[in-house]
């Protein structure tokens, strides 16, 4: 398979973005992710949760976390960082969570980054709290929240 400028071998691809700024990728490098059995690569997507309220209007993750999410269990809680596992409090399906907002020193208007990955294996729960942030953005289906800087308000929308 081709990826830009470089050929990997056979059964492997993918780019790892190092840094995020306003939804341009400022800095990566090209990494060999193996080709598996597991189910969150694009060509093995998990499964959608359709019967999740969140699935048919995306924009309900702009309001208060508590109303729509009960929390489960807490695995980051920091200021610029959090992961929780999370359960919609309408249908029960379970999310991995995580926030990440990047310091703006100059402005000081940080831009604010939520993904929600629906969930529904405890080894997939593993996995995920292994994964860095930008890894995060490889596993399909998820519900991605972004209020870049400058933005009036956050947007929410699934990346399948």
């Amino acid at each position: 398979m081709r990826c830009g400028a470089r050929n990997l071998p056979p059964g492997f691809y993918g780019m790892y973005g190092h840094r995020r700024r306003d939804f341009e990728i400022v800095e990566f490098r090209w990494v060999a992710y193996p080709r598996s059995n597991n189910r969150f690569y694009r060509n093995d997507p998990m499964k959608s949760p359709t019967r999740c309220a969140l699935w048919r209007n995306p924009n309900l993750v702009t309001g208060i976390q508590a109303d729509r999410f009960e929390r489960i269990d807490t695995f980051v809680d920091d200021s610029h960082l959090m992961r929780h596992l999370l359960r919609c409090r309408e249908c029960g399906q379970r999310y991995f969570f995580e926030f990440y907002e990047e310091i703006d020193y100059e402005d000081g208007n940080d831009s604010q980054y939520a993904t929600y990955i629906p969930i529904e294996t405890d080894a997939e729960i593993e996995m995920l709290k292994r994964a860095s942030s930008m890894e995060l953005l490889q596993f399909f289906p998820r519900l991605q929240r972004d209020f870049p800087k400058n933005s009036q308000r956050p947007t929410a929308r699934w990346v399948e």
